[in-house]
């Protein structure tokens, strides 16, 4: 019961907070409570665990999507064993720290005791886990759609809007501007990574 009542406490906190900032939203753009709708349906969609806590306990989400991951017969590799690839599309490489190709997350390797690799693997599994289960579940999903998809999840979870909750106006800028500028630096990424069929070990 105590969970319970935890979790909808946090949600009308976050539902708060959201309607403070949806009086910024610009002229035809997306309010952020209704980009919270979509980024939760994403998220349930898939049957995701919420990642809100991935850079206090990174630990912790890292072993729920690897468990996730296996459930579904998805490979998480480290990017090392990948240099060629990478070398090969530096504009990727330079951008972008994981990427998922042929069923497989590629992502940076961490020491278990180096706490910054843990948040930056944990980060990086909360984008590229939504490409590997929309590569099972809807494949063929227009590479727009799902990189919205990704970067609702990764980055528009619980711990980032509370952190961000000082400025209703910075939180309409995020959902309008910054977050559709990732999107589209990512899809400028994929384009090129895409040239190539396979990944090269």
């Amino acid at each position: 019961m105590a969970e319970k009542k935890d979790s909808a406490t946090n949600d009308e906190l976050i539902l708060n907070i959201l309607t403070k900032a949806d009086v910024f939203t610009p002229e035809g753009g997306i309010k952020p409570s209704e980009y919270w709708a979509y980024r939760e349906n994403v998220r349930i969609k898939y049957g995701l665990p919420e990642c809100a806590d991935k850079w206090d306990f990174p630990v912790s989400y890292i072993q729920k999507i690897e468990q996730l991951a296996k459930e579904n017969k998805i490979e998480i590799r480290p990017k090392h064993e990948f240099q060629l690839f990478f070398e090969e599309n530096k504009a990727g490489a330079l951008t972008s720290k994981s990427v998922f190709r042929d069923n497989t997350i590629i992502a940076e390797q961490h020491q278990p005791d180096d706490w910054w690799a843990l948040r930056a693997r944990a980060n990086q599994l909360s984008h590229e886990i939504v490409h590997a289960l929309q590569n099972i579940m809807f494949p063929g999903m227009p590479d727009h759609i799902a990189e919205q998809e990704a970067y609702a999840y990764q980055q528009f979870n619980p711990g980032e809007i509370i952190y961000k909750s000082y400025s209703p106006e910075d939180i309409a800028s995020w959902v309008n501007k910054t977050i559709p500028e990732w999107v589209a630096t990512s899809l400028a990424v994929d384009n090129k990574l895409n040239q190539h069929d396979k990944i090269d070990e």
